[in-house]
């Protein structure tokens, strides 16, 4: 897209500068180009989720265990993943 504007941009602006006699133009009609732009592409953009992770580690005398539990919050919903590892275990 950027090869886009660099094609089309460059005699628009030219364009506008020739007709108005001014040079201040041509960055104006860039600025606002930019803003429009970033207006078009807001309903596109996603919401940022918030990511929270619990790491819980249990040892005793004859296992040790790892539990894990990862929580996603976005706008409306949560999600939650656990998980719980067995890593070893002892036989004394």
């Amino acid at each position: 897209m950027q090869g886009v504007g660099g094609l089309i941009g460059t005699p628009i602006a030219a364009f506008l500068q020739k007709v108005s006699g001014k040079g201040d133009i041509v960055y104006l009609f860039a600025f606002s180009i930019f803003i429009v732009s970033g207006i078009i592409l807001l309903p596109f953009s996603k919401p940022r989720k918030e990511t929270r992770t619990e790491i819980e580690i249990a040892v005793s005398q004859n296992n040790f265990k790892v539990y894990t539990r990862r929580v996603e919050q976005s706008k409306n919903n949560e999600i939650v993943y656990e998980r719980e590892m067995n890593l070893f275990e002892f036989n004394i």
